[in-house]
């Protein structure tokens, strides 16, 4: 799903800020860097140690179990929560959300 973000990144580059927190991963900066590359990623990536604690402070928050699919896909509009999705999500789902709020 990552390459397809990209390409929303891309499309909507003035509308929507992308974030990817890596969780269940065992990359370092170094192996982030080289999957960023080979996959033409073009937005902000997180591998912290402590982004497995933020991911689950929103499962938490959205009442998930412990154990919910990734990816988890959560949209902001300024600020505030908007929707939630479960698993892998059809881009053209996504850019239809994007369209709506714009």
């Amino acid at each position: 799903m990552l390459p397809y973000l990209s390409d929303l990144q891309k499309k909507n580059r003035k509308k929507i800020f992308v974030i990817g927190v890596l969780v269940k991963s065992k990359l370092d900066r170094k192996g982030l860097i080289k999957f960023m590359k080979k996959y033409h990623l073009n937005f902000f990536i997180s591998n912290h140690s402590s982004s497995q604690a933020l991911s689950d402070k929103f499962a938490k928050d959205l009442n998930l179990s412990s154990n919910y699919k990734i990816p988890l896909t959560i949209v902001f509009y300024k600020g505030k929560y908007l929707i939630h999705i479960v698993g892998a999500t059809p881009i053209e789902m996504l850019q239809d959300i994007i369209d709506q709020i714009k």
